[in-house]
């Protein structure tokens, strides 16, 4: 994934100054998150499913490979400073809806 963090760099350069980021379902629903969200574990396996679903090389919106409910869900669980038990269920939870997503 070195190629893909100095892309990733890139892209969130332009996003420094607003604070906020717009991230893409799979059902094209769209979600303003904070800049801050990406030093979180969920955000990085997200952003690595990602970029094994749809490439570094795709023009257009960033997506991530979860429906509306689910990304909201792990939206509301990084709002409410969790503790390490929830975040290492989120990331099992998210494990296994990139391995099952096709069900």
């Amino acid at each position: 994934m070195k190629g893909s963090t100095k892309k990733l760099s890139q892209i969130v350069g332009k996003w420094i100054r607003r604070g906020h980021f717009v991230v893409y379902s799979e059902d094209n629903t769209r979600f303003l998150v904070p800049l801050r969200y990406l030093n979180h574990p969920i955000c990085r396996v997200l952003l690595e499913m990602a970029e094994e679903e749809y490439g570094l090389n795709v023009r257009g919106p960033l997506r991530i490979p979860c429906d509306k409910e689910f990304f909201a869900f792990i939206l509301s669980m990084l709002g409410k400073n969790t503790n390490d038990n929830v975040d290492k269920a989120l990331l099992s939870i998210s494990r296994f809806h990139a391995n099952y997503s096709f069900l």
